[in-house]
C-alpha cells in the first residue's frame, strides 16, 4: 500500500497563543468559515498619576487622576480562514481529544 509522509516544521512566526474564545462566522461566499481567536485580561491603565514623597521616591498613586478603559480587553490574536471540509476535520479532531481526556487519557498529537 503506498504512504505518504508528513514533516512538521515550525515557521519563524510560529506562536503559541492562549484561547479564551473566538468569534466568527460563514464566510461572505458562504465556502469557509473564519474564526478569529482573542485572549482576554482585565483592562490595565493607560495613565497612572503618583505623589513623590519629600525624599523623591514614589508615592501614593492619584487614583481619580487615573485614566484607561474601565472592564475587559479581548485581544484578538489571529484569523483562522477555513474551508468547510477543514472546519469539519478539526471538528471531528477536537471531538475526539475530548473524548479522550473525558476517558482519563491526556496524550494525543494526531493532526485534524
Amino acid at each position: 500500500m503506498p504512504e505518504l509522509k508528513f514533516y512538521y516544521i515550525k515557521s519563524p512566526q510560529h506562536l503559541e497563543v492562549k484561547v479564551d474564545g473566538a468569534l466568527g462566522g460563514p464566510t461572505p461566499t458562504g465556502d469557509g468559515i473564519v474564526m478569529s481567536i482573542y485572549t482576554e485580561r482585565n483592562a490595565i491603565p493607560q495613565v497612572q498619576v503618583f505623589n513623590i514623597t519629600d525624599e523623591g521616591a514614589l508615592g501614593e498613586e492619584l487614583p481619580e487622576s487615573r485614566e484607561g478603559k474601565v472592564g475587559v480587553v479581548r485581544s484578538v490574536q489571529t484569523s483562522l480562514h477555513l474551508s468547510l471540509g477543514q472546519a469539519k476535520s478539526i471538528h471531528d479532531w477536537l471531538g475526539k481529544q475530548i473524548e479522550q481526556i473525558e476517558a482519563g487519557g491526556n496524550r494525543s498529537n494526531d493532526g485534524g
